[in-house]
């Protein structure tokens, strides 16, 4: 057996049974700040129910996404029609990264302004709908692909909610496979499907032109800087071919720089002083194993089954070989306890634990 049966079977049950009526997957259900849904970590997390077998949760997701999308229509096509007349909205005035479980706008102060979660949502919902979609998606697709295609290359927040003011090529590139995904179903209008491949084509051109450094990919456009979000990049959503010079030189920087074995972010993390987080090293596992190195990939599972808390929680990160363990006391006195469960934790360990059991 390459996992636990009992943790997979666990993940499954936390993350049904913290899927909301409406649809959406709450990030964490234990920590205040995280009681909404990201498109970001949903979109992952619904992929991983659909590999996993669980197709209704994954669809109850998508159509939740997909009413959020819709009933922004009006305010993704002003935001576009004042770009292309001159006047630049601001980073408030964009569609916010994380929502309400009943779809609603939360009011909450937020560094919002992340269009990734958008291309990671088209990627998901394109693998579920892969020759046919309904209408409601169908109409959330048409409705967002115009509003990304605009506003791409825009300086905007990374994964993290930090460093605002840049490029992030973990962003762009979710974009582009999202982009590039939804190009090629047939369920969607052409011209949005010809929009998407040119804007994707673009952006891939934008990556190789400046968001390479040392033969790796970049944290942020024209930046040296690293970060282990790009590994989504690789795999599993595959923009970059996991067997490519980049991808292998990008796996490399991110294990020599950030991998304990368990996988940090970047090497300036200060949020609860910089621990090891599951989902990224799910990822890495993912990586290595598209790269034939099962031997490494089965030992990042391992090390997140070690992690488990008595209850077989996953949390967010662990506190072990902290980067800035100075600051690890301030952000439990403001926030508490490190998030966990956290469904995306659960949601990665899924796909890691099914990658390597198809490929025994």
């Amino acid at each position: 057996m390459s996992g636990s049966p009992s943790l997979r079977t666990h993940s499954v049950d936390v993350i049904l049974e913290n899927q909301h009526p409406s649809g959406a997957y709450i990030a964490s259900p234990n920590f205040g700040v995280y009681h909404y849904s990201w498109f970001r970590d949903g979109a992952f997390i619904a992929e991983a129910m659909r590999v996993a077998g669980e197709s209704a949760s994954a669809a109850r997701f998508h159509d939740w996404a997909a009413r959020v999308l819709i009933a922004r229509a009006p305010q993704m096509q002003e935001l576009v029609a004042r770009s292309e007349a001159g006047d630049v909205p601001g980073p408030e005035e964009h569609l916010h990264c994380r929502y309400n479980l009943d779809g609603s706008t939360s009011l909450d102060d937020w560094t919002n302004f992340q269009l990734d979660g958008f291309g990671t949502w088209l990627w998901a919902v394109a693998r579920f709908h892969d020759v046919l979609a309904p209408e409601h998606i169908r109409a959330a697709v048409n409705a967002v692909v115009p509003y990304i295609v605009h506003f791409w290359d825009t300086p905007s927040y990374d994964w993290w909610e930090e460093s605002a003011g840049h490029v992030h090529v973990s962003s762009i590139g979710c974009i582009a496979a999202g982009l590039e995904a939804i190009s090629s179903r047939p369920w969607i209008d052409a011209d949005t499907r010809h929009a998407a491949a040119l804007a994707a084509r673009d952006i891939r051109a934008a990556i190789d032109r400046s968001g390479l450094v040392d033969g790796r990919l970049r944290k942020w456009l024209a930046g040296d800087g690293i970060d282990s979000s790009v590994l989504a990049l690789i795999d599993p959503m595959r923009l970059i071919e996991p067997s490519s010079d980049v991808a292998r030189a990008t796996v490399a920087a991110v294990r020599d720089q950030l991998a304990l074995p368990g996988v940090h972010r970047h090497l300036d993390d200060t949020y609860f002083g910089g621990g090891q987080w599951l989902l990224l090293t799910a990822m890495l596992g993912l990586c290595e194993l598209a790269q034939g190195e099962r031997g490494l990939a089965q030992s990042r599972l391992d090390w997140i089954e070690a992690r488990a808390e008595a209850d077989l929680s996953l949390p967010e990160q662990v506190s072990e070989h902290l980067l800035h363990p100075e600051f690890e006391a301030e952000w439990v006195q403001r926030w508490g306890a490190i998030a966990s469960p956290l469904l995306w934790s659960h949601a990665m360990y899924l796909l890691l634990h099914d990658a390597l059991e198809e490929n025994q």
